[in-house]
């Protein structure tokens, strides 16, 4: 097929790969191309804090992870499929990368017990929260093309 092929949604068209927009805000930040393992591609902060990991075409395509030093487990993990739109993934890795750069740990914060202010947005657009294992809070769309899953129960520390 010649030409462009336009996908509406934008989320449904997936994302490019490691050119994409997710990897724009730390273009800079070492990157180590990897023969073995889950990910092809692992993007770190300089002081290897922050890790963004690109597993090539599987279906969990992105692993961003922070962590209190560089040998340290994972205080979160956030785990982005393939149909999540390349800009939502390149607006985490922003916010990550300004943080960084400002010198503040904001990514290390913990996280609120008030999840439900987290998703407050999403329910004000008319996400509804579905039934999920207890310790988890899911959300999903209307349109069920897209959805949050939030384990409050699992710390990787």
């Amino acid at each position: 097929m010649d030409g462009d092929v336009h996908v509406t949604p934008r989320y449904l068209a997936g994302s490019p790969g490691h050119g994409d927009a997710g990897f724009a805000p730390v273009a800079h930040w070492p990157h180590h191309h990897l023969d073995e393992g889950p990910h092809q591609l692992v993007v770190t902060s300089p002081d290897h804090r922050i890790r963004i990991g690109w597993a090539g075409d599987d279906y969990d395509l992105w692993t961003i992870s922070a962590a209190p030093d560089a040998v340290s487990g994972p205080q979160w993990t956030a785990i982005v499929n393939k149909n999540t739109p390349p800009e939502l993934v390149a607006a985490l890795t922003a916010a990550l990368a300004q943080d960084w750069a400002d010198g503040q740990d904001r990514f290390l914060a913990a996280p609120s017990a008030y999840w439900a202010e987290s998703v407050a947005p999403l329910v004000a657009a008319g996400w509804e929260r579905m039934g999920a294992e207890v310790g988890t809070v899911e959300l999903a769309a209307g349109d069920r093309n897209a959805g949050v899953y939030i384990n409050r129960s699992r710390r990787d520390v």
